[in-house]
């Protein structure tokens, strides 16, 4: 029918635009940090040489590449793809000692939330142990929100992190990076977070 048809465009039209230019921000600033961080970059190649010696990525391999999901994590803690929010108040709300009329645009920045030291200790340094298992568990639900939450969360998350992990597996396999110098790379908040210019790395085959 016209109207399957027309659902058929928008859910199309939807994942070629959100799941395409957030996903590679956050690929393109996770490559970044492998190419200037060494031990990031040890995590990624040692896990990938470990699990999948030298094969295409499997189904079965997924769960299995847990240093690159915290580091892909970790990238996305520092640089959020979507580094604000915004949401329509539907009712008069009060938070604290704040206000907030109906029809507020109210903005929320997953940015700033996850580099506050309030927090997160040493906010501004690259960790990936603050993504394993028992560092989630103990911190607050939304000290960390990529991808939103609450009821209107993202659709496309599990989706992002699944085709995320696979490409930065499949590079890791073939390549070590490297930044071409004096670039002095620069974040640019549009609509994604962008890298300025774009970052221009070296592949050295491994």
């Amino acid at each position: 029918t016209r109207e399957s048809d027309q659902i058929l465009r928008d859910q199309v039209c939807a994942m070629i635009a959100t799941g395409h230019e957030s996903t590679a921000c956050a690929l393109a600033w996770t490559l970044y940090i492998m190419a200037t961080n060494p031990s990031a970059a040890r995590l990624v190649y040692s896990e990938v040489d470990e699990v999948l010696q030298r094969r295409v990525p499997a189904v079965g391999d997924i769960e299995k590449l847990s240093n690159i999901e915290m580091v892909f994590q970790e990238a996305m803690r520092l640089y959020p793809p979507v580094w604000t929010i915004s949401r329509i108040a539907l009712a008069d709300d009060r938070t604290r000692d704040t206000d907030i009329p109906k029809g507020t645009t109210v903005m929320l920045s997953p940015y700033a939330v996850q580099r506050h030291p309030a927090l997160w200790e040493n906010p501004e340094q690259f960790d990936p142990t603050r993504f394993t298992k028992e560092a989630i568990e103990q911190r607050h639900r939304y000290a960390y929100f990529p991808f939103g939450g609450g009821p209107r969360v993202c659709l496309g998350n599990r989706f992002a992190m699944l085709e995320a992990k696979v490409i930065l597996a499949m590079i890791a396999q073939r390549y070590r990076l490297s930044v071409e110098p004096d670039q002095g790379i620069e974040a640019e908040p549009m609509i994604t977070l962008r890298p300025r210019n774009g970052i221009h790395v070296r592949q050295i085959g491994r």
